[in-house]
């Protein structure tokens, strides 16, 4: 029965391992830079701050042959601060908290930040398993760790008692999540186990997580996020697809969720284990033996060492946006908008993408929250918009950002055009005269929020009533004409001046008829006006029509 579960889950890591790797997580992963791993080995990473962490080693300036070694070598807490990009400054930890004859690691920092938990090992012989391991804590006072104190049985009740993490939960509760083996107990393997602190200082017995958590194979290196209630621990068994894997349940003590492993690129066919985020839980540290660390790849023992890793949690962001004329009360977002996007570093500006957008829609980029960002929108008749997305220095950014750009249309000062010439007692457009026409079309398409009036014009040849109905009729053909040719009738206001405003005279001097300038009487002109309705100016360039 033990070894079909086994197998089981085993098979289920391989069927996993198949998917996740086809289909990674938007995870980057690499070496952080400085100088905190060696050859050697490097484990709990424990983030302090943004520029600050603590972490376990095996240190040496020399390779040890571990068949050979007359010297003991022993892992050690340090901490270590990041300048200009770079981990460096190592420094270790007091003797008073790194004892020269024992294993010392596992340092995590308590809620209040002033009590160090960590754990003391000793070997008893070479087999890795008899490691005899206790949590302890140590209190800082005046600047200064004190003598560790060896925590009580309810913690260190088994053989192997290690990997501690304190919490205080959001209700104020005090929990210690920890790990625990039994070597006397054949069937035994590393457990996850917590136990609640008590007011006078002391843990209850320590209790399991449970069987959602715990397998028959290893669940190791704790990791609690109160602002998620988030377990993250490692483990060779649930579905792992190789060695220990990073997996993460919701929950709290021992009722959990959803028991997912995290994928790759997080988890490879390797060891990985001690996974911790930092305040922003977008970035943070694991430890793993694949290949990659200061080990070359060619040798055979790449994968011999543990080594801290950095990842950078990638949470795609997606830019939601429109662009609107100015002054547009309902914002409607316009069409043929040419959209650019860029990333922007170090004040280089490099084209990522671009596109053109659909009247009434939104358009959209995906974007990654660690980059900045140049906007740029471009329409005919239109000023040119930017915009800069600075996202690097923003903490929390929202999964979607969501942006609407007034963009101002270029103000027309002045439009030439010609008038539109008419016959004697005739309302019809000549075929002569549609061009004219045609150029008031092209100033509507391209001036989205223009309206026009047309005045309808005659001589002064008939009565007044007839010359007003006669400079309707006029104004309404040139309308039709617009209307036939896609402008919206709600665009388009006509008027009559009848012979009211000649631009030339009827008549001579002496009194005789002026039939040129009566030609040019017959005529419909144009005021346009702006979305704001300021009037445009209009300036006549005529060749002034033929005399019928």
């Amino acid at each position: 029965d033990y070894y079909q579960q086994v197998v089981k889950m085993k098979k289920s890591g391989c069927d996993f391992g198949e998917k996740t790797t086809s289909n990674p997580e938007k995870v980057e992963m690499e070496l952080p830079e400085g100088n905190i791993n060696n050859a050697l080995t490097e484990f709990a990473p424990h983030v302090i701050s943004k520029e600050k962490m603590m972490f376990s080693s095996l240190v040496s300036d020399t390779a040890i042959n571990l068949t050979k070694q007359k010297k003991n070598y022993t892992s050690g807490i340090y901490t270590s601060e990041k300048e200009d990009g770079k981990w460096q400054y190592v420094d270790k930890l007091p003797e008073v908290i790194n004892d020269k004859k024992m294993h010392v690691g596992n340092g995590v920092y308590g809620p209040d930040g002033d009590v160090l938990y960590f754990t003391k090992c000793k070997q008893k012989k070479k087999q890795a398993k008899d490691y005899k391991c206790n949590v302890y804590t140590s209190k800082k006072e005046d600047g200064e760790w004190q003598k560790p104190n060896k925590l009580g049985s309810s913690i260190n009740s088994a053989d192997f008692n290690s990997h501690p993490y304190p919490v205080r939960t959001k209700e104020g509760k005090e929990i210690l999540y920890f790990v625990q083996q039994d070597y006397n107990d054949k069937a035994s393997n590393k457990d996850i186990y917590y136990a609640v602190k008590k007011e006078n200082g002391s843990y209850e017995d320590a209790q399991s997580v449970g069987d959602s958590i715990n397998t028959l194979l290893d669940e190791v290196t704790p990791f609690y996020d109160k602002e998620t209630e988030t377990l993250y621990f490692s483990s060779n068994g649930h579905n792992s697809i190789g060695g220990l894997d990073v997996f993460a349940a919701k929950g709290a003590e021992d009722s959990w969720k959803n028991v997912d492993n995290l994928g790759f690129p997080t988890n490879t066919p390797n060891d990985e284990l001690y996974y911790v985020l930092d305040q922003s839980k977008e970035q943070g540290f694991l430890v793993s033996n694949k290949p990659g660390g200061p080990v070359p790849d060619s040798f055979n023992f790449a994968t011999c060492c543990d080594d801290i890793f950095a990842f950078d949690i990638i949470h795609e962001v997606t830019l939601k946006a429109y662009a609107y004329e100015k002054g547009d009360m309902d914002k409607k977002p316009m069409g043929d908008v040419n959209v650019s996007i860029y990333t922007l570093q170090d004040d280089n500006m490099t084209f990522m993408d671009n596109l053109t957008t659909q009247q009434n829609t939104k358009f959209q980029f995906t974007v990654d929250p660690r980059v900045d960002y140049k906007v740029r929108l471009q329409k005919d008749r239109f000023l040119t918009v930017e915009d800069t997305l600075a996202l690097t220095n923003r903490e929390n950014v929202p999964d979607t950002i969501e942006k609407a750009y007034p963009m101002e249309r270029i103000r027309v000062e002045k439009l030439v055009l010609s008038r539109v010439y008419y016959n004697f007692d005739k309302s019809n457009i000549q075929g002569k005269y549609s061009n004219r026409l045609d150029t008031v079309i092209n100033v509507l398409n391209e001036n989205e929020g223009f309206s026009v009036e047309l005045i309808g014009h005659t001589d002064h040849m008939g009565t007044d009533k007839y010359n007003m109905k006669l400079g309707e009729n006029r104004a309404n053909a040139a309308k039709d004409y617009l209307m036939d040719n896609g402008i919206q009738e709600e665009r388009i206001v006509v008027t009559s001046k009848g012979e009211s405003t000649p631009i030339a005279p009827n008549d001579k001097e002496n009194g005789a008829d002026n039939p040129e300038g009566r030609a040019k009487n017959r005529r419909v002109e144009y005021k346009f006006y702006s979305a704001d309705d300021e009037p445009i100016k209009v300036e006549y360039k005529d060749q002034y029509p033929d005399i019928d």
